[in-house]
């Protein structure tokens, strides 16, 4: 695969059927790797007095995800490189600039890191008054509710493709004196027989303290329905618990 480092098999590729030469005919499967993926977002943010946004949001990955974000780092135009932080804000309807800074995309190895600086979003929460936002990664880059089932009550009868893997999101958020924070999400944890789901906060003077851990133990990488159902019945809860926000009033 030209994307992928020697001795990685590439997702196209695992778990087929393949035939050992020079034996008696035996078959066997191609292998599945235990973690596929690790991914992690640090964000590291501060909202001013104003309601706007600043900080950074780090973004570590290995195996199938760094394979995924080298290319894509490598097919980026110059000019949309430049543009990144402001077209990502933009595309939320918001005003934002910053900078991407992000390693050498060249060359094939499975771990991968870059870093979106954000000098300013403008209007990331409403002040004066009570409001709430979302804890999210700013842009919506590498989220782990990218990598949940959806959960929708769906009837699947097939095998489908599948993979695994722990996606992390950390936040650190620096919140303005004035800002009193009234409520945020109840911790949580779930589990199913491939995957669990834990998610912790804190108010830590006027810092808010934030971790989520979702972990795909799935060994193979073509899932029957059963495992399909398992899928979608921590999907929905999971999808739901993101979608909490973080209740405050400024005075």
């Amino acid at each position: 695969a030209k994307d992928a480092p020697f001795g990685m098999l590439p997702p196209q590729v695992r778990g087929k059927v393949a035939v050992l030469v020079g034996r008696d005919y035996a078959q066997l499967k191609t292998p599945t790797p235990a973690q596929a993926t690790e991914q992690n977002v640090a964000c590291k943010l501060r909202i001013a007095d104003d309601g706007s946004l600043s900080g950074t949001v780090e973004i570590s990955l290995k195996g199938d995800a760094a394979l995924s974000f080298r290319k894509w780092a490598r097919e980026l135009p110059k000019e949309k490189e430049e543009s990144f932080v402001a077209d990502l804000f933009r595309s939320a309807g918001l005003v934002g600039s910053g900078r991407l800074i992000k390693d050498d995309p060249a060359g094939l190895r499975d771990n991968y890191r870059y870093t979106m600086v954000i000098d300013k979003a403008e209007k990331f929460v409403k002040f004066p008054g009570t409001g709430a936002f979302f804890l999210y990664p700013p842009g919506g880059v590498a989220a782990i509710a990218d990598h949940v089932d959806p959960g929708i009550d769906q009837k699947i009868d097939y095998d489908v493709a599948c993979s695994n893997g722990v996606f992390t999101e950390s936040y650190e958020i620096e919140l303005p004196a004035a800002m009193n924070v009234l409520s945020v999400p109840a911790a949580l944890e779930l589990r199913s027989s491939v995957q669990t789901y834990r998610a912790d906060y804190a108010l830590r003077d006027n810092t808010l303290v934030a971790q989520r851990v979702f972990a795909d133990t799935t060994p193979t990488s073509l899932c029957s329905p059963e495992v399909s159902a398992e899928y979608s019945k921590l999907g929905g809860p999971i999808k739901e618990h993101i979608q909490e926000q973080v209740l405050y009033k400024h005075h």
